[in-house]
């Protein structure tokens, strides 16, 4: 953990240090990665007393370049929303996941978006919603407002960190959603 912070620490000196007079009165922190900084979670970088996720809501997006290509394939109707934030988990809750998670289903309402927390925020969730022969329309976006990690070395092994259950420790993995017959049109991961 030492080195970690030590490194996150040096990265927030050179990042966000010299925007710090902005940071601290803004609400919401919206960072625009670019080429190798796409990599960095700028919400566990450190000032020194605390990560910047324990400052401010921080959340991502893709650069016009990215979005004016994502928009090329037409329009998304967002009929069915999958929401889920703050799964029973070892790790430390995320500050604002529930919040979050919350907040979309009031944007669009609960006939629109299911919500699940805590124990209910399983990885079987997902799986039956990306799969067939359910009897359940597919959802259009999926929102997960929870821990994840990113395998450079090996993105299928990628995962999100979902509610355990029984002998389930709750790992999305990329492979896995990948292979499902049926996935949302939009996935939102914060």
């Amino acid at each position: 953990q030492g080195d970690y912070v030590l490194d996150s620490r040096q990265l927030y000196e050179i990042l966000l240090r010299p925007i710090q007079a902005e940071i601290a009165v803004a609400e919401h922190i919206c960072v625009i990665p670019y080429g190798p900084l796409h990599f960095l979670p700028f919400h566990a970088l450190h000032d020194g007393e605390q990560y910047l996720i324990e400052q401010k809501a921080v959340s991502y997006a893709p650069s016009a370049t990215i979005l004016l290509e994502s928009c090329q394939g037409g329009s998304l109707n967002i009929d069915r929303v999958l929401a889920l934030g703050e799964p029973a988990c070892d790790l430390k809750p995320l500050p604002f996941a529930r919040e979050e998670v919350e907040r979309v289903q009031k944007i669009l309402g609960p006939e629109r978006c299911r919500t699940e927390f805590g124990a209910d925020a399983l990885r079987t969730v997902v799986l039956d919603a990306g799969g067939v022969g359910n009897g359940q329309a597919g959802d259009d976006v999926w929102h997960f407002a929870m821990h994840a990690m990113f395998v450079q070395a090996a993105p299928q092994l990628s995962y999100l960190q979902l509610a355990k259950a029984g002998g389930d420790d709750g790992r999305l993995f990329a492979y896995e959603v990948a292979a499902l017959p049926r996935a949302a049109s939009l996935t939102v991961m914060s």
